[in-house]
């Protein structure tokens, strides 16, 4: 997916015998707090990504710079650590983690024409519409849906749910529902 991106806004290096193109990456996660488990494991995915094709990168004279700016888990320090990393220039993708901290992303990459890769985000509407935004993971209306196949299959007629009141919970109970 990351190959998509990388035609979309690259620069050369001119110090160099041989041009190479050079891709800025950046990345604004949970490294630190209560959601730092999805942040460092997207962490440690991109980096082990990179490792593992170094050589074909360095072959095809391309060199991949990511940076990565810890958010905390909070909203506001996500917006900011999008607009330094569009302040900087030459930056085709922007990848986010969680619904709750990349959707105030979303107005932002649109407007500045920005690809935002938002991972771990699973409301049912996210990114709908949207010409600069993606997302990869199971949207939680589907998984509600393979809950309620469970409950079907087994003869439970009965739940009570207790969800966060926001675009991710309330997606999940829809599929339960529908």
């Amino acid at each position: 997916l990351i190959v998509f991106f990388i035609t979309s806004n690259t620069h050369t290096s001119k110090n160099l015998q041989s041009p190479l193109t050079i891709v800025d990456i950046r990345v604004t996660a949970p490294l630190t707090g209560q959601f730092a488990y999805y942040g460092t494991q997207v962490q440690h995915a991109l980096n082990l990504a990179l490792q593992d094709n170094k050589n074909k990168l360095k072959a095809e004279g391309i060199k991949i710079n990511i940076k990565y700016e810890d958010n905390t888990g909070n909203k506001s320090i996500a917006v900011t650590n999008f607009n330094e990393f569009i302040s900087q220039g030459n930056v085709p993708l922007v990848i986010s983690t969680n619904t709750p901290l990349s959707q105030p992303l979303i107005p932002l990459a649109q407007k500045n024409k920005i690809n935002l890769l938002a991972l771990v985000t699973g409301a049912q509407n996210f990114a709908k519409d949207e010409n600069y935004v993606f997302r990869d993971a199971i949207m939680s209306y589907d998984q509600g849906s393979l809950i309620a196949k469970y409950l079907i299959k087994n003869n439970i007629t009965k739940i009570a749910t207790m969800v966060v009141n926001d675009n991710y919970g309330i997606s999940g109970v829809n599929g339960i529902k529908d």
